[in-house]
């Protein structure tokens, strides 16, 4: 399986899609950058301009608590808003679940390895009370990914 370049800092210029029968999911060449994200990890912005449409801001004090694999899950769930904005998506009901649905999805057809470590460190480590009313507990997201890995025929123990 390739691996997934995780870039927490600096520009992101990748062009990467997976095909899961007629869907395609892509992973979008935006900025990522250091920067203030509020009360989150990273935070996705629209820029109002067709190239690049999205920038993703990253606090990088924030970053360097989580290990390699929930970084990886926490850069594709923010592509997630990143396609949720190009498709005009982003007030969908729960537009949250939508973006952890795409990272899982991504990183099931991708990195399995890598969504599995995520999923044990939002369980081990956010568990119950890890988290926030927006995202869902660790817990939560760790269960919806599973959910949507086995969509595309992924299971995640």
């Amino acid at each position: 399986m390739r691996r997934i370049p995780v870039v927490t800092m600096g520009v992101m210029a990748l062009g990467v899609s997976v095909t899961l029968g007629a869907q395609r999911l892509p992973w979008y060449s935006v900025p990522v950058v250091p920067g203030p994200a509020g009360n989150f990890t990273c935070v996705t912005r629209p820029t109002g301009v067709p190239v690049p449409v999205a920038t993703i801001t990253c606090d990088p004090g924030k970053m360097s608590l989580m290990p390699p694999d929930a970084q990886a899950f926490l850069m594709a769930h923010e592509h997630g808003h990143v396609h949720q904005i190009v498709h005009g998506l982003q007030f969908s009901s729960n537009p949250e679940a939508d973006a952890d649905c795409y990272a899982a999805t991504f990183m099931a057809t991708t990195n399995v390895q890598s969504l599995m470590g995520a999923v044990r460190w939002l369980e081990q480590v956010l568990g119950p009370y890890g988290g926030d009313s927006l995202h869902g507990n660790g817990f939560q997201v760790a269960q919806f990914a599973r959910q949507c890995a086995a969509r595309v025929g992924v299971v995640i123990p």
